[in-house]
């Protein structure tokens, strides 16, 4: 799902200031379930200027996140991370985080680990609104498939 909320449109003569945020678990669980492994190294500044009009500049992405607590992913997430700031000059990386939770198996009552990324969409709805009333875009897009963002996008 991607959202654009336009603010206080500038003259068409204008650049218009263009912000991008993206949930970066639903962005990742989204792309794996569509086309497999094959997006996981997207490069989220292009991605973000590929949404933009002509008449827009793209001033920031924030890329909202939380570590995962398995090792291997946690490692490929570290490098993929990293791999963002270095090239992303546009990016900021907010981080989330995770809670653990037992959970039972319906079928034989087994009981096992689970865990829940937390804060993302409290984030990115208090990132937007702290942006729009700070004048830091007049225009931005979501990048979720969670509805819960769009109470806070009709408020920008």
């Amino acid at each position: 799902m991607l959202n654009e909320v336009q603010r206080n449109p500038r003259k068409a003569d204008r650049i218009q200031r263009a912000m991008v945020y993206i949930d970066g678990y639903n962005l990742y669980y989204g792309l794996r379930d569509a086309y497999g492994g094959r997006y996981k190294w997207l490069d989220l500044q292009s991605l973000s200027r590929s949404f933009l009009k002509s008449n827009m500049e793209l001033v920031g992405v924030k890329y909202f996140t939380a570590i995962t607590k398995a090792s291997n992913s946690h490692q490929r997430q570290a490098i993929y991370l990293k791999a963002l700031e270095a090239h992303c000059d546009r990016l900021d990386i907010i981080l989330g985080r995770f809670l653990s939770k037992i959970k039972r198996c319906r079928t034989c009552g087994a009981e096992y680990p689970s865990y829940e990324e937390k804060k993302t969409d409290v984030n990115i709805a208090c990132h937007i609104l702290n942006d729009a009333h700070r004048d830091g875009f007049d225009c931005c897009y979501v990048v979720s498939g969670d509805s819960d963002l769009v109470p806070p996008l009709g408020t920008c």
